[in-house]
């Protein structure tokens, strides 16, 4: 009877055990399923940026987005370490990704899918609730540049500065205030509009750059400054006058009185040129009563503010110094005073111009 009433309770308490046990597995398992069940195995991502060749790096002007709720984009950085977008950069951003709830990352390189940029590295932070995605965005070679300092160099031609160190660019005309005559091809930094301004009113011009290695990405329209072009000066540039002309010696500049520069410093455009004996553009280094100036080789104009490959200089005024005589002025008020005037204009004389520096 003894034995009986142990043995009873021996089993009812092993019953109660292996249900306990078997409770015990179910609520493991279900863990399990739900731990489990919150592994994200793959990532895409989409990026989308507005970059320009010599712009400012900054972060905003790219985009992050995805559409997987169970992670989100908590920040991203550019990491080129320069200031500014050069032609030959390529942009790598890095991107910080974190796990909702109790998510956590496990993606292999082939699963991670990027819209508008290349992957190159990921790697896992804090117990892989945080996944950092290091990427490449298009080269800069594919962005257009920007272009700046738009000028009429006469009445009929026009040039600008810009960001990029090749492609093209698309320019137009406007007359008082409308789009005249579609856009048109430059190759370089000038354009000549010639009869196209052979009408009296006022003319502003439009410029954008066109990115060498993708001709669909165009930058945005910069504008030029307002010329009115009297009745009397249309007359004269339609029969050729205050322009541009290249023939087979060369470029050389008629005024609008049918005349030309020769022998003599001109100012065009505000930039300084010198016309040789037969009203040529010179290019290359001049000897000018006794001082060396350099016109440049691709557009004719003085340099200026240039190192020399001797470690001289061209100062503000065009005038190469020796590297002695460089480093004996280069931190002379008067020196840092000429760098920073802006004195030529269009009524200014050749002399006029060179007295204005006294460093």
């Amino acid at each position: 009877m003894h034995r009986t009433c142990l043995g009873f309770a021996y089993a009812k308490i092993t019953k109660r055990l292996a249900l306990a046990l078997l409770v015990g597995a179910a609520v493991c398992c279900m863990c399990v399923a739900s731990y489990a069940a919150s592994k994200i195995s793959s990532v895409r991502l989409k990026v989308t940026a507005t970059l320009r060749i010599g712009q400012e790096i900054d972060s905003s002007e790219v985009e992050v987005t995805t559409t997987n709720s169970r992670y989100y984009v908590e920040n991203y950085e550019f990491i080129n370490g320069i200031f500014a977008w050069e032609a030959d950069s390529v942009p790598r951003l890095q991107v910080t990704l974190v796990a909702e709830d109790d998510g956590y990352f496990s993606v292999s390189a082939s699963n991670i899918t990027l819209t508008g940029a290349t992957y190159v590295k990921a790697s896992y932070e804090d117990s892989s609730t945080t996944l950092v995605i290091t990427m490449d965005l298009p080269s800069m070679a594919q962005q257009p540049g920007t272009a700046y300092n738009l000028r009429w160099e006469s009445p009929t031609r026009v040039v600008w500065d810009s960001t990029q160190a090749d492609g093209t660019y698309e320019v137009r005309l406007l007359r008082n205030g409308s789009v005249t005559g579609g856009i048109k091809a430059a190759t370089q930094e000038y354009y000549s509009f010639d009869t196209a301004v052979a009408s009296e009113g006022s003319y502003s011009f439009q410029v954008r750059p066109v990115a060498a290695a993708d001709l669909t990405k165009k930058g945005d329209w910069a504008e030029g400054p307002d010329q009115y072009v009297t009745k009397d000066a249309a007359q004269l540039i339609k029969k050729g006058g205050d322009s541009w002309h290249l023939d087979a010696r060369g470029w050389w500049f008629q005024n609008l009185d049918g005349s030309w520069p020769s022998s003599a410093w001109r100012l065009i455009g505000g930039r300084w040129y010198y016309f040789d004996e037969n009203g040529y553009m010179y290019t290359g280094w001049i000897e000018y009563q006794g001082n060396w100036y350099y016109m440049s080789p691709d557009t004719g104009e003085m340099v200026v503010n240039e190192s020399t490959s001797d470690g001289g200089y061209i100062g503000p005024d065009g005038i190469y110094m020796t590297p002695e005589a460089y480093q004996a002025v280069k931190d002379t008020l008067a020196y840092q005073a000429a760098l920073e005037a802006q004195r030529a204009n269009e009524n200014q004389s050749w002399e006029d111009f060179q007295n204005s520096y006294g460093y």
